[in-house]
């Protein structure tokens, strides 16, 4: 073999050689990287759960919890109850109670309202009462229904029931200027518009 090519080769292996050793040096490093990240993770954690049993312990709120990955969390009754799948039983009685009180508050609300709106539907049905508006040239003159003293005075409105009535005015120095009585026919929930006029004594 050529002496020139004999040592090209022996420089690409030592070449190679130094790359491997280099390749396995780095490796080595990474290896012990990664080793000791683990054990500062590890320490973290340690130190982690030394400090959080040493501030919860002593509350009687938080219980220490080991979740599914294996790891120890401090969680209130409720957490607990609400990882394994329940309810809490107290909780929930005191919401039902509270729902059911708003329920019959609810319902009593309703009914009220219906029996306001039945009272009122049955007000409107069973009064029929019309209106008559009795004006007069003469202010203050008494107003008579079917020879009964209303105890209003013109002008006025009266509510009246349903049919014939006679009204008269009386008002002392005055007298009717036409009829003594006026005669109205009301309808159920009828509406009339009486003018009566009076004249002074002579």
């Amino acid at each position: 073999m050529d002496p020139r090519q004999e040592a090209l080769i022996r420089e690409e292996v030592r070449r190679q050689i130094a790359e491997a050793d280099q390749r396995r040096r780095d490796e080595e490093e990474a290896r012990r990287e990664a080793e000791e990240l683990f054990l500062q993770e590890q320490a973290r954690r340690r130190i982690m759960a030394e400090e959080a049993r040493s501030y919860y312990q002593n509350s009687p709120d938080y219980f220490e919890y080991v979740n599914e990955n294996g790891d120890t969390e401090w969680l209130t009754r409720k957490q607990i109850l609400a990882r394994e799948g329940y309810f809490d039983y107290e909780e929930h009685v005191e919401n039902l109670e509270e729902a059911r009180r708003r329920v019959w508050l609810r319902l009593a609300g309703w009914v009220a309202l219906i029996v306001l709106a039945v009272g009122l539907g049955a007000w409107y049905l069973l009064d029929d009462r019309g209106t008559v508006v009795v004006l007069s040239n003469v202010p203050g003159a008494r107003i008579f229904v079917d020879g009964q003293d209303t105890g209003l005075v013109t002008d006025a409105r009266l509510e009246l029931s349903p049919g014939e009535h006679l009204l008269e005015l009386r008002l002392p120095g005055y007298l009717p200027a036409d009829e003594p009585f006026q005669v109205i026919q009301l309808e159920p929930r009828g509406s009339v518009d009486l003018s009566i006029r009076l004249r002074p004594l002579r």
